[in-house]
């Protein structure tokens, strides 16, 4: 890591080790790191992680934030989460049909290619 700190894959890698060992604040850390960078799916795990608040505070506005970075990536399970959160609603999010469609939308398509 020191001699490469910005390579994506080797702390996509460190997050799947920590969690292989349930290191939950070291698997965070390098998740996080690797969702910055722009791995999508570290970017869903941490979306999902705040959705739970598993090992991380709840935080809708963090989860609504990781998910979308996900979903823009491509991330067809990050469009999914979405659109059911905006059917279902949450506390400060209501339910949003027009957003909830966008996603599903984008999903179907992302599937298709």
């Amino acid at each position: 890591m020191k001699d490469e700190p910005n390579h994506v894959k080797a702390w996509s890698l460190l997050a799947d080790c920590y969690r292989y060992m349930k290191d939950k604040p070291q698997a965070v850390r390098a998740g996080r790191r690797a969702a910055e960078l722009g791995d999508p799916a570290e970017a869903y795990a941490l979306g999902v992680r705040y959705g739970s608040g598993d090992g991380v505070p709840a935080d809708l506005r963090e989860e609504l934030r990781w998910l979308e970075r996900a979903a823009q990536s491509g991330y067809v399970a990050a469009m999914q989460e979405l659109a059911r959160l905006y059917a279902e609603g949450q506390p400060g999010l209501p339910p949003d049909a027009t957003k909830q469609r966008q996603w599903e939308d984008a999903a179907r398509k992302a599937m298709k290619n």
